[in-house]
């Protein structure tokens, strides 16, 4: 099963004016064997590709009418025409039905379902070629494979949207391949199967498809030289572009593979910095409180004992005094009696007398050295931390220079692969252009005769018998004749062979004897 999709085209009058007669713009129809047609109210296909027309022709009021917008970039492209082809060998027994099965088929691969990549955009609707109209035309003919025509209208005859052309071609030859192993005749064109498993690998199949006139030249020049050089080198090229084309697919793959292992390396370095560095942090710390746990017990020692001697010091009056001395020393009074004297006076009064007050006063004071302790060691703390994290931002900057470095490398090395894979590239382009080149210097060579050899060898009886000069009819009027004996007196040679001795030598005139130069005909003998 051989596929192709045609360009698109506007006329329809115009393809089906060629599926319905013979080559060659004749008016017989004897290569047609059978037409169908497929979403048209009529079997005729004159009626149906007109039908078609007329369907194309409102598409913007199909639009209208099923409520889509008509905006977008507008085509008049709505003729889409492919083939379907079979085997030589299956001729004998494929049925029309059997034909008409596969057009259809091939109809529900092409197009989109709804959310399907179209480029940038995703399709918003589910879209097959078989909802549309379309005429199928068999031909049959001489040296041909079996094989359909498609003529098929882009605009849906409901909502009047253009079917997307979206990888097509790829589609097509994925049905095609679904129908040849459905049949167990894959092996009619293993190429097929090779290009699917090279897209399985990520690698690109496509090639432009020649154009007839190409085709038949190449395949003429193939039948009157099948072992001939160029589809040697064709072929050789074409293996040369294969390999090409895997190594830049592991290429690619490879450098991915380089430049994911070394971010991924220096992301877990930094996390691995990190963690050290609250590791250290924790450490530190740890340290620091160990450290402070001496001076806090010593501090809650002496603040008990001092609370004990205060209760110890109640029970008489002269450790009454000494406790309001010491609670008043513990004061700042300076300060309050220069501001508020009568109130500091009255709160020392209090204080000196009051038991209560002065224990809580001796509970603050003892909680307001705690907390000065605490906040020296969290003081202590931080001074580490901040040691730690500067440590940490020195090895982190150090690691971002070595990744930028290692990266920089890298980077020069991948740009070096790519230059020589382009190189290697340009060399197979050059090998192509010089073949075509020396292809083409032969093709001129054995096209275009040499303009004095036949002459020479046929003129020199013919002008002999009229008793006319080897070049007497070849010079123009006012040339004068070339005298071959001034040139050479070398006796036993006949003019003829005078003649040809002199032109193989260059066929140098004489000074008064050159031609006009911008005479033509003079040119060429002067030359």
């Amino acid at each position: 099963m051989i596929s192709v999709i045609h360009n698109h085209g506007t006329s329809f009058k115009g393809l089906m004016a060629y599926l319905m007669h013979d080559p060659d713009h004749a008016q017989t129809s004897d290569r047609v064997a059978w037409a169908e047609t497929h979403n048209l109210a009529t079997d005729d296909p004159e009626l149906g590709w007109k039908t078609m027309a007329a369907t194309a022709l409102s598409q913007a009021d199909l639009k209208a009418e099923a409520g889509i917008k008509n905006t977008g970039r507008k085509s008049n492209k709505h003729v889409m025409h492919y083939t379907l082809s079979w085997h030589d060998e299956e001729r004998k027994e494929l049925t029309r039905d059997e034909m008409i099965q596969a057009a259809m088929a091939s109809m529900s691969y092409i197009g989109t379902h709804e959310g399907e990549k179209l480029g940038k955009k995703k399709a918003q609707r589910t879209q097959y070629a078989d909802e549309h109209q379309a005429v199928i035309v068999c031909h049959e003919e001489p040296g041909k494979s079996p094989h359909v025509h498609i003529a098929l209208n882009r605009v849906h005859p409901e909502h009047g949207v253009m079917l997307p052309d979206s990888k097509d071609y790829e589609k097509l030859s994925a049905w095609a391949l679904e129908y040849r192993q459905a049949q167990g005749k894959d092996h009619y064109c293993p190429e097929r199967q090779k290009n699917a498993a090279k897209k399985a690998q990520g690698l690109k199949t496509s090639h432009r498809r020649k154009s007839r006139t190409a085709y038949e030249a190449e395949h003429e020049q193939e039948k009157a030289d099948p072992n001939s050089r160029k589809k040697a080198f064709l072929e050789l090229q074409r293996k040369r572009a294969g390999e090409l084309m895997a190594k830049k697919v592991a290429m690619k793959n490879q450098h991915a593979a380089a430049t994911h292992k070394l971010e991924d390396q220096h992301l877990q370095a930094e996390r691995a910095g990190r963690s050290l560095t609250a590791e250290r942090i924790r450490n530190e710390k740890a340290k620091i409180r160990a450290g402070f746990a001496p001076k806090i017990d010593a501090l809650t020692e002496r603040q008990q004992s001092e609370i004990q001697a205060f209760d110890d010091a109640k029970g008489t009056a002269r450790g009454r005094v000494r406790n309001a001395w010491k609670a008043l020393k513990t004061k700042e009074w300076m300060t309050e009696i220069r501001s508020r004297p009568l109130h500091a006076t009255t709160q020392a009064f209090k204080l000196a007398f009051d038991s209560g007050l002065q224990q809580r006063d001796i509970e603050k004071h003892h909680q307001k050295e705690t907390r000065a302790l605490a906040g020296e060691r969290r003081m202590d703390e931080r001074t580490a931390a901040c040691e730690q994290r500067c440590q940490q931002q020195a090895r982190l900057e150090e690691q971002r220079q070595d990744y930028a470095k290692n990266r920089n490398d890298l980077i020069l090395s991948q740009d070096m692969d790519r230059a020589k894979l382009r190189a290697e590239w340009h060399q197979l382009q050059q090998d192509r252009q010089a073949t075509a080149i020396d292809d083409e210097r032969a093709r001129q060579s054995r096209t275009t005769p040499h303009r004095d050899t036949p002459e020479i060898a046929g003129s020199g009886q013919s002008d002999q018998k009229k008793g006319a000069s080897p070049l007497t009819k070849q010079q123009p009027p006012d040339v004068q004749p070339i005298n071959v004996d001034e040139h050479d007196d070398t006796p036993g040679e006949s003019e003829q062979e005078r003649l040809r001795r002199f032109l193989d030598g260059g066929g140098r005139l004489s000074e008064d004897r050159k031609p006009d130069r911008n005479n033509d005909r003079g040119h060429d003998i002067g030359e």
